[in-house]
């Protein structure tokens, strides 16, 4: 599966045991009956895709259900060395792993799989870029420091969770991993998931510019934060439009689906 040559990202989050009909059911149901060619899965289930096991079960699983839509997964890589060798081995030996994920805060279904200090964060891209396996991995990454956040969510305001996870989150994050990857040589693609924040596109590009480095940035961004924002939607929708990162204010939004029609 060649995922990352179109500028369509099928990436989805696929609950499992949370819910008695699981939504890979619902979810590939759908993508039938719109013409959905592929989706490419995030680790985040219970429990965790993030070893030979529970890969292999899944994969079994989805088989029985998907008929002919493409199905990959993005192997969870976390601060445990030996279940990153074990993930960069099954990215390299199973077709069906395509890529490899972590998460840099905390994610809806999870706790145990993310990398969130900075110290583990560093040992794992030196881990991963000294690996002859991990030399050419594709990376994705939930890029938010939630050591920056401010204030709670409440529930009663909507608008307090895009305040609270607010989109220069994204950016100190995305610049921490940006160092990290040219301090250690990697050499493989960056995929910065769901990009909520213009400015990480043009941070990117920049250090791209003034650096030489051997690895490649892609951004993926969701339909969401190309046309939905804070002012518009959240007083329509309220909770409905709840997501992570956060819906973003309407002239962030916009400048976004200008780097989409880009084609950044």
């Amino acid at each position: 599966m060649d995922s990352y040559t179109s500028p369509i990202d099928g990436h989805v989050h696929l609950r499992w045991e949370e819910y008695d009909q699981p939504f890979a059911e619902w979810a590939i149901r759908d993508a039938k009956a719109v013409g959905l060619c592929a989706m490419v899965e995030q680790p985040n289930t219970i429990p965790y895709l993030d070893s030979h096991i529970t890969l292999h079960r899944r994969i079994n699983f989805i088989d029985g259900i998907r008929g002919n839509i493409e199905h990959g997964i993005a192997v969870a890589i976390t601060p445990d060395r030996q279940q990153r060798e074990e993930a960069l081995k099954e990215i390299e030996e199973n077709e069906r792993v395509v890529s490899g994920k972590t998460f840099l805060a905390r994610s809806t279904a999870s706790g145990g799989i993310e990398i969130i200090e900075p110290y583990e964060q560093r040992n794992a891209w030196k881990h991963i870029s000294n690996s002859p396996r991990g030399k050419n991995l594709v990376w994705e990454f939930h890029c938010e420091d939630e050591s920056t956040f401010v204030g709670k969510f409440d529930p009663t305001k909507p608008e307090s969770h895009a305040f609270k996870q607010h989109a220069g989150a994204e950016v100190v994050q995305f610049e921490r991993q940006l160092d990290f990857a040219y301090e250690f040589g990697y050499s493989g693609i960056m995929v910065v998931k769901h990009v909520s924040n213009p400015e990480t596109i043009r941070i990117g590009k920049d250090f791209q510019r003034r650096v030489k480095t051997h690895f490649r940035i892609l951004y993926e961004t969701t339909w969401h934060h190309m046309f939905l924002n804070i002012e518009e939607d959240y007083p329509i929708h309220g909770n409905l439009v709840k997501m992570n990162p956060p819906l973003r204010h309407k002239s962030m939004q916009q400048d976004l689906l200008t780097h989409v029609l880009a084609g950044d």
